[in-house]
């Protein structure tokens, strides 16, 4: 039987399940506050990536066992900060329904001006805001709350 959907989506899950093996080791062994910061600064770059697999990974999930899948969500949550059901209320029942209308886009590219974001302010204020704006998303869809 085969565990991944695809053969592509080995090395990438091996390199993040290495990256969240060494996330563990660093906490759990490092006292040292600075190293921690200097830690979290050297692995931000992979950390994106890790949010563009978290991505794919719900619009189409990599394992065809669903123990792994709900596993590598919980890689994935303690990695980048949003856990698969808060992808699901921001991204899929906000951002999908409502990406042409950028006045309600949870995540919106556009200033209130209508003009477009660069990718740094893109990413600062959808980092700020992706909470609070998947609990409104909640509050509309009772179903999806719990």
């Amino acid at each position: 039987m085969r565990v991944f959907r695809y053969k592509a989506d080995r090395l990438p899950i091996a390199l993040i399940t290495a990256l969240f093996c060494c996330d563990v080791a660093i906490w759990a062994l490092v006292d040292s506050p600075m190293l921690l910061v200097g830690w979290i600064i050297l692995t931000l770059t992979p950390r994106g990536g890790v949010c563009a697999f978290n991505h794919h990974h719900q619009h189409l999930s990599v394992f065809r066992i669903e123990i792994l899948n709900r596993l590598l969500e919980l890689i994935y949550g303690l990695q980048t900060g949003i856990t698969s059901k808060g992808w699901v209320l921001h991204h899929s029942l906000g951002h999908h329904v409502h990406y042409l209308d950028q006045t309600k886009d949870e995540s919106r590219w556009l200033r209130e001006n209508g003009s477009r974001m660069r990718e740094l302010e893109y990413t600062f204020i959808v980092a700020a805001t992706a909470y609070p704006r998947m609990w409104q998303v909640a509050r509309q869809k009772s179903s999806q709350r719990r």
